[in-house]
Formats: structure tokens, C-alpha cells, sequence
């Protein structure tokens, strides 16, 4: 019995492949050379889409984040992903709160495509509170960026 035990975990333990590597990213949040814009400017206030890599590639994660300064602190993202040109879905974005308050952040992973380079649509909502009512004010825009294979 235990023959076959250790047997098995040899098995396993040799059947299975080492983790890829991935490249390291820099925690510094920046623009992208692909992206259509960077910093958008409305009546809510102003806002930078910002990436912790230089280039994105499918089936590698990267973080996605928000700058802001804005009429309101308490403001909310919400977000999605699509093909601009060709439909892959929507990839729904969840920004979380950071300890800096002019910022949040989206833990992303995109597919990898069968097109060399993929350009992709960034859908972003901003939900600000109307004064001290119930109602919300909503603003939405979107920036395009391109991935590549790996």
C-alpha cells in the first residue's frame, strides 16, 4: 500500500509543470502608449486610468486603477470590458477602495486572442450621491487599450 502511495506522489509531483514566469510589474501606476486617453475631464471631476504594466498581454493579470479628484469623496466605480471589433464578452471590472482616497483599483485578466493584438473597450460608471438625496448621479465614459499575445 504504501508502494503505491509513494508511487502515486511521485507521479503527481512529477506530472506537474513549474508555474510560468511571470514578468515583474512595476506598482507604479501609468498610462499606456496604446491607450486612447488618459486623463478624462467632466463635471464630476477628473480622472486618470492608470496601469501597474507597460503592456498588456492576454492570460497575464495586471491592475487596473483610478486617480481622482473629484466634487465628492464618496464616489463608487464600476466598469466592464469588451472587443471593440470583435465580441468576446463583457468582463465586468470591480474597483475596490484603496488606502489612498483619491484612488481605487480592479484586479484584471484578459483572454488571450487569436489576432495578434486586441484592442479592448474600458467601460467606467462614476457614482457620486446628488447633494444629500437618495438619487445618484451618474457619469459614464470609456478608453480603448490594446493587448497582445503572449
Amino acid at each position: 500500500m504504501n508502494n503505491i502511495l509513494i508511487l502515486l506522489l511521485s507521479f503527481i509531483i512529477l506530472s506537474c509543470n513549474p508555474a510560468p514566469k511571470i514578468k515583474s510589474v512595476n506598482s507604479n501606476p501609468r498610462c499606456l502608449a496604446s491607450q486612447s486617453q488618459c486623463v478624462i475631464n467632466n463635471e464630476l471631476g477628473q480622472f486618470s486610468v492608470l496601469f501597474n504594466v507597460d503592456k498588456i498581454h492576454g492570460d497575464l493579470p495586471f491592475e487596473l486603477s483610478i486617480a481622482y479628484k473629484s466634487v465628492s469623496n464618496d464616489i463608487k466605480f464600476s466598469g466592464f470590458l469588451e472587443g471593440k471589433d470583435m465580441f468576446m464578452g463583457k468582463i465586468p471590472v470591480f474597483f475596490n477602495k484603496l488606502d489612498d482616497e483619491s484612488r481605487q483599483s480592479a484586479d484584471v485578466l484578459l483572454v488571450d486572442c487569436s489576432e495578434e493584438q486586441m484592442v479592448w473597450r474600458l467601460w467606467i460608471t462614476i457614482e457620486i450621491p446628488a447633494n444629500h438625496d437618495k438619487e445618484l448621479i451618474k457619469k459614464s465614459f470609456f478608453i480603448d487599450f490594446t493587448s497582445s499575445r503572449l
